[in-house]
């Protein structure tokens, strides 16, 4: 089914009905799933099935950004999300990458010039594959030298408590020069956090630097955390949702150990996209 990108107008100062409009700008697109910003009139916006568009907002005109990476597109999985240094002019897309042992997560980087992106590459390619079309998570979040990216368990639990994988998992990259995410003896090197279900939402609180993030529970318990280095989140020891069938996966509460969330919707509203808004479209916020 194809989705619009939609962007909301505001047209009076309160929030009762009829105070905004919503309008599309430009064609249809098929799942978006990911939106950069590139200039005040300018977003960059991936298509599930493996596109990644350049839009303009005055005119609305799409155009493919090419090459882009060779995605697989089932399910949840597919090219996923965008991310966009103005400095650098470096774009970093999240994708599904196929592969011989089944469909890993990486990320790829270019350099935005016109509607190209030079020198394209993976600069992070996970040690899961899986032939499961679940749980990819793939939200991206840039900070100065850093770049953070989500990890679902892939549709395996026990994948959020191994830490020889990266599935699970909130991985954080130095993109100057390497260093360890984390102070953990036995964690792969780039894991910032374990033990994550399906987190498809994650931003920087403006007024703190702090990591913030969603992520879908089971049936029952979608998650606010804020992301903590060394941080374990609990899945599946700790849920706060239910089996789909019916019974506790794990605990409802966190034991020593164990970072607890911020917040827990249940029954469940399945969050994707995550972001701060301070500005004064909303005053009632």
């Amino acid at each position: 089914m194809a989705k619009h990108l939609l962007f909301a107008v505001l047209i009076g100062t309160s929030l009762s009905a009829q105070a905004y409009t919503i309008e599309q700008i430009g064609g249809s697109i098929s799942h978006p799933w990911g939106v950069a910003q590139v200039s005040e009139t300018e977003v960059l916006v991936t298509a599930r099935a493996g596109a990644l568009l350049h839009i303009d907002l005055t005119t609305g005109v799409q155009q493919a950004i090419k090459p882009a990476p060779r995605v697989s597109s089932f399910r949840q999985g597919g090219m996923l999300d965008v991310a966009y240094d103005s400095e650098s002019e470096q774009v970093y897309i999240c994708y599904s990458k196929p592969g011989s042992a089944g469909t890993g997560l990486a990320v790829a980087s270019g350099r935005l010039v016109d509607d190209r992106l030079e020198g394209l590459t993976d600069i992070f390619v996970s040690n899961h594959s899986s032939g499961s079309g679940a749980h990819f998570g793939c939200r991206l979040v840039l900070d100065g030298d850093h770049l953070y990216a989500s990890l679902g368990d892939r549709g395996e639990r026990e994948n959020a408590q191994d830490v020889s994988n990266h599935a699970g998992s909130i991985l954080r990259f130095n993109l100057r020069s390497p260093e360890r995410a984390n102070t953990q003896e036995r964690w792969l090197p780039e894991h910032y956090s374990i033990g994550h279900r399906s987190p498809q939402g994650m931003a920087l609180q403006p007024q703190t630097g702090l990591l913030w993030a969603h992520e879908h529970g089971p049936r029952g318990g979608d998650e606010i955390n804020l992301i903590r280095q060394n941080g374990n989140y609990g899945w599946p020891v700790v849920s706060y949702g239910k089996e789909y069938v019916g019974g506790d996966i794990g605990l409802d509460y966190s034991p020593e150990g164990y970072q607890d969330p911020l917040w827990i919707w249940d029954p469940s509203i399945a969050p994707s996209g995550m972001t701060f808004y301070d500005a004064d479209m909303f005053p009632q916020w």
